[in-house]
């Protein structure tokens, strides 16, 4: 019986032709051509198109797509390049801040080794206290009513 094609009669794969190699040669130059040819501005134009069809994407994703259309880019580059989403952020801050408030609890030990529970509210829009109040016995209900009482 004949030896299969591309194989020789011991069974091992014979090494890619030269051919194959010639033929293969200028298909990869040409795609790295191509890649080379898209500008950095158009590729930042692409990002920002793609940040805006598709917002629940993140950099991996994005990153990965650039990946399969040929476009080599760091995905530590990408945040460079992701400029619209800078300023949604800050915005978003700067439009909420009558309603956020920070609310932090710690615990401080008197001058008699007691421990003393401390509960302070501070108001972001005009960063000043809104409530502060001491107790030893913090429980859920005090908690609620501190709240309750700074935010009539």
């Amino acid at each position: 019986m004949a030896a299969p094609a591309g194989r020789d009669g011991v069974g091992k794969a014979k090494p890619p032709s030269s051919s194959r190699t010639a033929r293969v040669a200028p298909v990869l130059a040409l795609a790295l051509e191509i890649r080379t040819a898209v500008s950095n501005h158009e590729v930042r134009d692409l990002i920002r198109r793609m940040n805006a069809a598709n917002p629940p994407w993140g950099l991996p994703r994005i990153h990965g797509e650039l990946l399969k259309i040929g476009i080599e880019i760091s995905q530590r580059q990408l945040p460079s390049t992701w400029c619209e989403n800078e300023g949604r952020w800050r915005s978003f801050l700067r439009n909420q801040v009558a309603g956020i408030a920070a609310i932090d609890m710690f615990v401080v030990a008197s001058a008699s080794f007691q421990l003393l529970y401390v509960m302070i509210i501070l108001a972001h829009d005009h960063r000043k206290i809104v409530r502060f109040h001491v107790t030893r016995y913090p429980t859920s209900g005090w908690l609620a009513r501190q709240v309750t009482e700074a935010f009539p």
